[in-house]
């Protein structure tokens, strides 16, 4: 049996220096070092093969078994996916940064298409996780892969990128904002579910693991916290502005935006008080 000794810290340091230069995986240059279980040598009759021919054919057959050991690595398959992965944020990151403009002044960018087959891809691999958990029917599976609360992130972050294409692709210049935040904001949870690489480490693994199950107490104090300033923003906008004949998109955006920011300290004076 043939297997990879490393040291946990320096693992992705070596893993990843030979996992994009094959050629270190050469036991001469002993960068990445295997241990082999030795096992018991079958006879082979003089008569067949030749001594040097079957010490070369060994050698080969261990240099074949090394690298498709490493490339299945676990080790090595995480240490792939991270690189992969903080490509694409960074990808993603460029195109809002530098490239998004709405469609009646250029089309989509190189790089968007690519965040947009890139995040399909990644999509279709949760779906794939829900059908590989084994639990029985479709609906155990969701409900198994449900409880886990960076799934549930997954999703939201999925939708959200679905709604940013959406918006993109309808919205002209005058409402491009909300596209553009809408990337924005699902940019920025791509980033934070970069946080499950650190579950390797044996210090802030953990504490990762306490900050996912905390976003779910959170939840309801976000919800109180909602509930709250709506019931104190619609008491607001019927008593300083009655009768009001504003849209109904615009009514929502301020009986939610005043209070809010009213939170913060920005009073909109401008708009409260009432000119001599």
């Amino acid at each position: 049996m043939l297997w990879l000794e490393v040291p946990t810290m320096m693992c992705l340091m070596q893993v990843g220096m030979v996992a994009f230069l094959p050629m270190l995986l050469i036991q001469a240059i002993g960068f990445i070092t295997f241990k082999t279980k030795e096992t018991t040598s079958q006879r082979i009759s003089p008569d067949n093969y030749r001594e040097e021919d079957t010490y070369q054919n060994q050698n080969t057959d261990q240099g074949h078994n090394r690298i498709h050991r490493f490339y299945n690595a676990p080790v090595t398959k995480f240490f792939v996916y991270m690189i992969t992965y903080m490509t694409f944020v960074v990808i993603f990151a460029i195109f809002v940064l530098t490239d998004l403009y709405p469609l009646s002044e250029n089309p989509p960018s190189i790089l968007e298409y690519l965040t947009w087959l890139w995040t399909l891809s990644i999509a279709i691999d949760e779906v794939r996780q829900i059908y590989q958990t084994n639990k029985g029917s479709f609906s155990k599976n969701l409900k198994y892969w449900a409880n886990d609360v960076w799934n549930i992130f997954d999703i939201i972050m999925y939708l959200l990128f679905l709604l940013s294409v959406v918006l993109r692709c309808l919205l002209n210049s005058d409402q491009f904002y909300f596209a553009r935040m809408s990337y924005a904001i699902t940019l920025s949870m791509f980033i934070l579910r970069s946080m499950h690489f650190f579950f390797i480490q044996r210090y802030i693994g953990p504490k990762v693991v306490m900050i996912g199950r905390m976003l779910g107490d959170l939840g309801f104090f976000i919800a109180l916290y909602a509930l709250f300033l709506i019931s104190f923003g619609i008491m607001y906008q019927a008593i300083l502005f009655p009768n009001s004949t504003l849209s109904p998109w615009q009514l929502i955006k301020d009986v939610v935006y005043l209070p809010y920011w009213q939170v913060y300290g920005e009073l909109n004076l401008e708009q409260i008080e009432v000119p001599n």
